[in-house]
């Protein structure tokens, strides 16, 4: 078991793949009393997870995730919101936008945190890359994508959510914006 609430679970399993009977760590979630879905495997990368689902947060039915990986010829960096009831996908979003354009690459880092609501809206904290620096994203119920913020200031692990509202640090200082 990795995270659960009163209405879903996400868990993990070592499941065989490919001919050679490889094995792969597989992360499930589902919503008690409906069926499991699969929301990806972790990849190994010279024995050490390089991709696959992370950093997930449950509101309601509803897990949000980072999914994707770097590899040698692609990077790819998603948000996902996926209904565990359902299996319906409701977000797949890239984590930002390069400045210039990268081939190979969706989105432009790794998340280092996120918080979602169980209307859809969702807000994560990625890492640009070098030289270090973070920007906060948030997508609304409607669909809205916006940043919030961005430098090398901000706090990369204090996004928070209470209600439509969320919150982190950046310069030491707390900021805040409406999540609708």
């Amino acid at each position: 078991m990795l995270l659960a609430d009163a209405q879903v679970a996400l868990y993990s399993v070592v499941e065989p793949v490919g001919i050679y009977h490889e094995k792969e760590v597989r992360i499930h979630g589902c919503a008690y009393g409906h069926r499991p879905y699969l929301l990806g495997g972790i990849e190994l990368c010279y024995g050490s997870p390089c991709g696959g689902p992370a950093r997930e947060t449950l509101a309601g039915p509803l897990v949000a995730y980072e999914d994707g990986g770097g590899g040698e010829v692609a990077h790819i960096y998603v948000v996902i919101v996926r209904n565990l009831r359902t299996g319906r996908i409701i977000r797949r979003v890239p984590t930002g936008t390069p400045v210039t354009a990268k081939p190979g690459w969706v989105g432009i880092g790794p998340t280092t945190a996120i918080v979602v609501k169980p209307d859809g809206a969702v807000a994560w904290i990625v890492e640009t890359g070098y030289p270090t620096e973070y920007q906060v994203h948030a997508v609304d119920k409607s669909g809205s994508s916006r940043t919030l913020a961005a430098g090398a200031d901000i706090d990369p692990f204090s996004l928070a959510l209470a209600g439509s509202t969320l919150y982190w640090t950046e310069n030491g200082q707390p900021m805040s914006a409406p999540l609708n």
